[in-house]
């Protein structure tokens, strides 16, 4: 039922031609880079935008900020021989685009000795959330991200994380008001029943 949700919303988006889908997810597992959810549901998404796009002849864009979560879903776009997809960390690709995008995001967890890879980089949200010619797809916990300035207002971490943090919260609330504008904002905690 929850990916009929997923797909219905991007028929939504794409018979709307609206630009923007947020699909809510749990929040990142703590101790490791890689979200085996998340990267399933980047290829979920991909197969539906390939079946409901058959005209569509330019390349889809898939962003994460972590390489192993960039090489699973690049072997399985191999694997599932899916032409005109590239994968690659936000790092990478800073500076590149493509007409469709799907931002696969990152930790949105904080705690008194560590923080969320955002918080270091703040400007690579503002690159995942950018950049649409004719679709973005983010994949994350977004509202997570949006709660960040509270969180970290409570921890011992200096100012620069704690702007960084209130940037981050500003982003994040924006692409979901942007989504619930076009009512393509999907809130689901994904991967929890």
């Amino acid at each position: 039922k929850k990916l009929q949700n997923i797909c219905d919303y991007l028929e939504i988006a794409i018979n709307g031609k609206i630009g923007l889908v947020v699909i809510n997810t749990r929040s990142f597992p703590a101790r490791t880079n890689f979200d085996k959810v998340r990267a399933r549901l980047a290829l979920e998404v991909l197969n539906v935008l390939k079946a409901g796009l058959e005209d569509y002849e330019g390349d889809i864009l898939v962003t994460a900020p972590y390489t192993d979560m960039v090489n699973y879903i690049a072997t399985q776009v191999g694997l599932e021989k899916l032409h005109g997809v590239k994968v690659y960390t936000v790092d990478s690709v800073l500076g590149g685009e493509a007409p469709i995008h799907i931002a696969v995001l990152g930790k949105e967890w904080i705690t008194q000795e560590r923080a969320t890879y955002y918080l270091d980089y703040p400007k690579l949200l503002n690159v995942q959330g950018r950049r649409v010619n004719i679709m973005k797809i983010v994949v994350g916990d977004i509202v997570e991200l949006s709660r960040l300035p509270n969180k970290v207002a409570l921890t011992r971490h200096p100012q620069y994380v704690k702007l960084s943090a209130s940037a981050l919260g500003k982003t994040a609330k924006r692409l979901i008001s942007l989504a619930e504008e076009h009512e393509t904002y999907l809130l689901m905690k994904y991967g929890q029943d």
